[in-house]
């Protein structure tokens, strides 16, 4: 009884930390800060401007609540007095843009606090030992100093506050070191009680993204670094991996340029490398084999021979709040603002309701797609449940499936509605018939014909027009000619109108300006005419129409311009940086990524590690065929979306892949040890 209130005291203490962190420092104000909050509108625009770290962000909220004009930004080249006050105001297409002070020093404290503080939350029981405390702290304290000195071209950008000078008088560096040690040692002190109970919890992560504000660096990374070290340095478990990893890893840091240039990482923030320094790459290989190592050392601990309910309902709980708090967040400004910074986000959540850009709406997520496949995997599970639990929670579970099912219609993934009617059906023709591997195998082998057919005809397009598709939108966007127009014109009179794909080397220093990439690609199309079989790149090209993806792969292969050693081993896990800059970087703008994970793992492992991500990727859907277990369907669910989308970019969804992936291996040994 006794400890049963402890917890209850404790917990209310706790919620009322979390309230605190989230009211207080928007609403703090000094005795030199008593000054007359005013509407906001054309005439107190030079107001606001030059009455600035006066007025909190909570007083101007109060003044100017129902106006939809008001937009609340960060402003983080502010001091610390200025933090959570208005450090200007200008007026911006129509609306009124609200500048809040931040400093990077206290969003590392404040944002750590409040997941601190959630961390805290998850269960304690079966607490697990965790050793090597003091490396640990010291290693996560240590990986991320380096990170801001590897990437320090990012942060000069986006904060003024960088010292990196080396001095027992820089305060800034002092304390950054202060603050990374109290972080990793207040992590490691909850991650040995919560252990057992993280990864239940995981689909959360989908609605709290740990990226800190202004910064590169995610708490999510720190609390699987931690489990990672545990698992490098005591068990015997993926040390083939590790071993490989290592060799890969001094490949990498042979092979790199260390150019100067700052890849935006934009929605990819907290988990892709700016920078090409020698830093930065350590700071992200060895956290990239950390989080594989952290996952896999959690999933030994728990194994479990089927997907437990508390699991299933989290994930449809997280979904709902995912789908809520993007809702509230597109009407309410203020709600945005803060939800964007406790929550971690790497891209400011949507502002409005409607839809854009071919109707898609992502909500608080980065990505359309990767949430589209996570509401995909959530709506597959309430089935589960519903099936295996008939009378258990059911309005609970009903109700969270249909908001769910609201989220993947507005996300708009055409793909992941397919393959979750697939699966789906497949899972419920198995309760009734006992499907048998050869028998899905032969489905599939007689459904994928008619579905290109049916698609060709759809699109309107005859086969020899689709057979090169791929190919002529690499050519819209080569370095072959030099202006749009130009473009355009020889692009179809050329290779449309005349179908003359032959003579495209034919002209002087066409081959240094086109991609080896794509004059690997069409060479394919024109050389390889093996008889009564069909041309791979005309498959390839008839495939990434189908699916959308022909204009985002054409781009990738006209900037895709790897030499050999890049080609076998890549450039190293989330470094976007020679891929941007390498080739062709004049005719696309923006984060074009190449929209396929294993574009993804091409451009960063090379073919090396494509071809053995592949390998043992259908490796264990052959090998550990049980279309009783449901995490066999969501397994091959991910593995046909990655496909299509970039979503093994984003730290929630590559961990909820490695679980899958992992969890399949895990319950097909445990049914053999039995």
């Amino acid at each position: 009884m006794n400890n049963s209130k402890k917890y209850l005291n404790s917990r209310n203490i706790k919620i009322l930390f979390l309230f605190l962190l989230i009211i207080a420092p928007w609403s703090l104000k000094t005795n030199s800060d008593l000054i007359e909050v005013k509407k906001i509108n054309d005439t107190n625009i030079g107001y606001y401007q030059i009455n600035t770290c006066s007025m909190t962000l909570q007083e101007v909220f109060a003044k100017n609540i129902g106006n939809s004009d008001v937009i609340y930004k960060f402003d983080n080249y502010s001091n610390i007095r200025c933090f959570g006050k208005v450090n200007g105001l200008d007026k911006v297409d129509g609306k009124y843009h609200v500048g809040i002070g931040t400093n990077l020093l206290i969003n590392l404290i404040l944002q750590s606090l409040f997941w601190l503080t959630l961390f805290s939350f998850l269960p304690q029981d079966k607490a697990l030992k965790l050793n090597n405390k003091f490396l640990s702290i010291g290693l996560v304290a240590f990986l991320n100093i380096i990170h801001f000195f590897g990437e320090n071209n990012f942060y000069n950008l986006s904060s003024r506050n960088v010292d990196y000078e080396i001095s027992l008088t820089n305060f800034f560096l002092l304390s950054l070191i202060l603050i990374f040690i109290l972080i990793g040692y207040f992590t490691f002190s909850i991650a040995e009680k919560v252990s057992s109970n993280l990864l239940t919890f995981f689909p959360f992560l989908f609605l709290i993204n740990g990226t800190f504000n202004y910064s590169n660096i995610n708490y999510i990374l720190i609390i699987f670094s931690i489990y990672g070290i545990q698992n490098v340095l005591e068990n015997k478990n993926l040390r083939k991996f590790n071993y490989t990893f290592v060799i890969f890893l001094i490949f990498w840091l042979f092979l790199q340029e260390n150019n100067n240039y700052l890849f935006d990482v934009d929605k990819l923030r907290g988990f892709s490398n700016s920078s090409d320094s020698y830093l930065s790459n350590i700071y992200w290989f060895i956290n990239f084999l950390l989080l594989i190592n952290g996952v896999y050392f959690l999933l030994k601990k728990r194994k479990t021979k089927e997907i437990q309910n508390k699991f299933i309902m989290n994930f449809a709980l997280s979904g709902a709040l995912v789908l809520i708090s993007g809702f509230i967040g597109s009407l309410s400004n203020v709600f945005n603002f803060l939800s964007y910074y406790y929550l971690g986000l790497n891209k400011r959540g949507m502002s409005q309701i409607t839809s854009i850009e071919g109707n898609t709406w992502r909500g608080i997520s980065p990505s359309a797609e990767s949430i589209g496949e996570f509401y995909g995997i959530v709506i597959f599970l309430s089935l589960v449940y519903m099936i295996k639990n008939k009378n258990k929670n059911n309005i609970l579970i009903t109700l969270l499936l249909v908001i769910n099912l609201i989220g993947l219609i507005r996300a708009n993934n055409i793909a992941a509605v397919l393959t979750l009617f697939v699966i789906v059906i497949l899972y419920l023709m198995n309760l009734k018939l006992d499907l048998s591997f050869r028998t899905v195998t032969l489905v599939g082998i007689v459904i994928i014909p008619l579905l290109i057919t049916v698609g060709l005809n759809l699109n309107n397009m005859s086969y020899e027009s689709a057979s090169r598709s791929l190919i002529l939108d690499g050519l819209r966007y080569s370095n072959l000619y030099e202006n749009e127009l130009d473009r355009n014109l020889k692009v179809e009179r050329f290779f449309i109108e005349e179908d003359d794909l032959e003579t495209i080397f034919l002209y002087p220093n066409n081959r240094e300006k086109i991609s080896s990439s794509f004059e690997f690609i069409i060479n394919g199309y024109n050389n390889n005419n093996i008889k009564f079989l069909p041309n791979y790149v005309s498959i390839l090209s008839i495939f990434s129409l189908l699916i959308n993806r022909s204009e985002k792969w054409g781009i990738f292969l006209s900037k895709y311009n790897p030499d050999f050693s890049e080609f076998l081993v890549g450039t190293g896990p989330l470094q976007f940086n020679k891929y941007f800059f390498g080739h062709n970087r004049n005719n696309i703008e923006g984060l074009v990524l190449p929209h396929s994970s294993l574009l993804d793992i091409l451009i960063f492992f090379g073919i090396t590690g494509l071809l053995t991500f592949m390998f043992f990727l259908l490796r264990n859907l052959i090998k550990n065929n049980n279309f009783k277990n449901p995490n066999w369907y969501i397994l091959l669910f991910l593995s046909i979306n990655i496909l299509k989308s970039d979503s093994l970019l984003y730290i929630p969804p590559l961990i909820m892949f490695l679980i899958f992936y992992n969890q399949l291996n895990f319950q097909a040994d445990l049914e053999e040890n039995k």
